[in-house]
């Protein structure tokens, strides 16, 4: 099995609402996605934002999801169906953590050209690293470790026929209202091709 990077798309100054992959190839077998992500949120009592991603352009209520993890040293999970994007894709840092500070995230994608198979992501996730046990958020873990949340899940793309994907897109919101907030400059997510 080969890999190779198929892009690199890097926020520049002054931020960005989305990162866009608008041209997807089709000559892999699967696709690994790498997040490293900061927000511009700065919402009171909150240490992150959200990074969600959308499949082909597709707003419809297409997606659900099943998420384990633990914030705050506390196991818990969630799950939604009917679901209008990939929620948590990405949980960027927001404002009120370290300078610097950036959240991870690992996104596989198993045959993404199929036209046959339900599209299922699956991820892994680090993100909020700790500010020091400053308090500036009700994720903040204080001493008790270095991210607030790890976490793992998996989401389906069931519209009402398979088809190939060629495009996704990490679309940033606040944690609250629901409204959208930049990714920060030097936000950054890897598109990676996979051969058998």
């Amino acid at each position: 099995m080969g890999v190779e990077v198929i892009e690199t798309i890097t926020v520049g100054s002054g931020g960005s609402a989305a990162i866009d992959f608008t041209s997807i190839p089709s000559t892999y077998d699967h696709i690994q996605l790498i997040t490293s992500t900061r927000s511009e949120d700065n919402t009171v009592n909150y240490s992150y934002a959200f990074g969600h991603m959308r499949i082909n352009n597709d707003s419809g209520s297409n997606y659900a999801y099943t998420l384990g993890y633990v914030s705050s040293a506390t196991p818990n999970h969630a799950h939604a169906y009917n679901q209008t994007v990939c929620s948590y894709a990405a949980a960027p840092c927001n404002q009120r953590t370290t300078a610097g500070s950036f959240s991870y995230s690992e996104l596989w994608i198993p045959d993404y050209t199929s036209t046959s198979k339900m599209k299922v992501i699956y991820q892994t996730l680090l993100t909020t690293p700790n500010d020091s046990g400053s308090g500036y958020g009700d994720m903040d873990y204080g001493a008790s470790g270095p991210y607030d949340w790890v976490g793992y899940g998996n989401w389906i793309y069931e519209p009402s026929s398979n088809i190939a994907i060629n495009r996704l897109t990490f679309i940033g919101y606040a944690p609250t209202g629901g409204g959208t907030s930049d990714f920060a400059e030097g936000s950054a997510i890897t598109l990676y091709g996979w051969k058998e």
